[in-house]
């Protein structure tokens, strides 16, 4: 009675299986404390680190302004993984726009099928997986309350872990520093990637930010490799989203991408501006 959960044991017993499942017919069972207990926290953490993180990105194309990032992109897609694997919900938070689409598009296509191979439950991606637009073109404290308000409703309702919020094409300049604090105090990890400069305060508030200083470069691009850096089998999937994100001067690497995938110019244009009008109107609706 007096072990808690979350506390660090050991127990002796003998292992067999029951019903086809491995389970230890319990003779002991003592709470570890102090170095004991230290010592079975770092292997814990090393093996999940192990698990989580990527040996190397993932990149959709030839970018060198991506592939400058790479060591962010390494820390945000084991994040993500990590989350996963955690059994913790993902709030990707993108901006409404044809960019924001295609980065939170991007993401959500790479966490879906994690989150299926690791939860058995038919509805799992449902309550670990959640895309929403923003409604101002920053991260502003009503988001920041919606969102808090809903992760600890989604708690005390449904016995759900504090999530992962990624913020995509926005949340990277000061205007968002108080929905991060916020996000923060009530114990949400963030991770902020966006392809234009980030303010210096915002890296104190995201335990990850992908910020590349490379010009020209897309948000939708950025997410994108993040995206086939988490799960590389979905890299042909979205292999035509960063041609999708730019309005003009689309890099070469990513035109190429697209028509590999069998998007020519045509195909991408027509998504871009389907998506930019669709965004258009979802801001003007209740939802």
């Amino acid at each position: 009675p007096e072990i808690e959960v979350g506390d660090i044991v050991r127990l002796d017993g003998e292992v067999e299986i029951r019903r086809e499942e491995l389970q230890v017919e319990t003779e002991a069972l003592v709470e570890l404390q102090g170095d004991e207990a230290a010592a079975v926290e770092r292997r814990l953490a090393d093996a999940m680190t192990e698990r989580a993180r990527p040996d190397e990105p993932t990149l959709i194309a030839e970018d060198e302004g991506v592939a400058a990032a790479g060591e962010e992109l390494l820390d945000a897609a084991e994040a993500i993984r990590r989350a996963v694997l955690e059994s913790r919900p993902i709030v990707v938070r993108h901006a409404a726009t044809a960019d924001g689409y295609v980065a939170g598009v991007a993401l959500e296509r790479a966490v879906l099928p994690m989150v299926r191979e690791e939860h058995a439950e038919s509805d799992a991606e449902y309550h670990y997986v959640t895309r929403r637009p923003l409604e101002e073109s920053v991260y502003g404290m009503n988001d920041a309350t919606n969102d808090v308000t809903r992760m600890l409703q989604d708690r005390d309702r449904h016995d759900e872990k504090l999530p992962l919020v990624v913020l995509a094409g926005t949340a990277s300049t000061v205007e968002s520093e108080d929905g991060l604090e916020m996000l923060g105090i009530y114990g949400a990890d963030r991770v902020v990637v966006d392809a234009a400069p980030a303010d210096p305060e915002i890296a104190d508030d995201a335990e990850v930010l992908v910020n590349p200083t490379a010009d020209g470069l897309s948000t939708g691009a950025l997410a994108s490799s993040l995206a086939s850096t988490v799960t590389p089998a979905v890299r042909e999937e979205i292999a035509h989203l960063p041609a999708v994100s730019y309005w003009g001067a689309t890099p070469e690497a990513y035109v190429e991408a697209a028509s590999e995938a069998g998007f020519d110019e045509e195909d991408v244009t027509e998504l871009r501006e389907a998506i930019a009008l669709e965004a258009f109107y979802q801001s003007y609706d209740e939802k």
